[in-house]
């Protein structure tokens, strides 16, 4: 089986952040998504997580990117940088989860 995108949990995470630096769409931020977002159209929450907080916010999170990728609702510089922050939040509330004392980095 072969992927264009990617499907998984983590590793789709992954991927998606990868993008974050990319400059396409800069001036139009509706692209940057259409891009980034394809991660998401295989993001998969394994089903233990299905009812933790965390992971409801990522699937209101992964319907807003996906949404994002085809109105204007993401052509503005801070829906990029809100959508990255909610995530940060997202991952260490995952870490939590998982039992790992996480840091916020001062340099991130």
């Amino acid at each position: 089986m072969k992927s264009d995108f990617g499907k998984g949990f983590i590793y789709n995470l992954f991927l998606f952040t990868k993008h974050y630096e990319r400059r396409e769409g800069e001036d139009n931020y509706w692209i940057w998504f259409n891009g980034a977002g394809d991660h998401f159209f295989d993001l998969e929450i394994p089903k233990q997580f299905k009812n933790k907080n965390w992971a409801k916010r990522l699937k209101i999170l992964q319907n807003k990117v996906l949404k994002y990728r085809h109105i204007n609702g993401g052509n503005e510089k801070d829906t990029k940088e809100k959508v990255f922050d909610e995530l940060e939040k997202i991952i260490l509330l995952i870490d939590k989860d998982l039992g790992v004392n996480s840091l916020k980095a001062t340099w991130n």
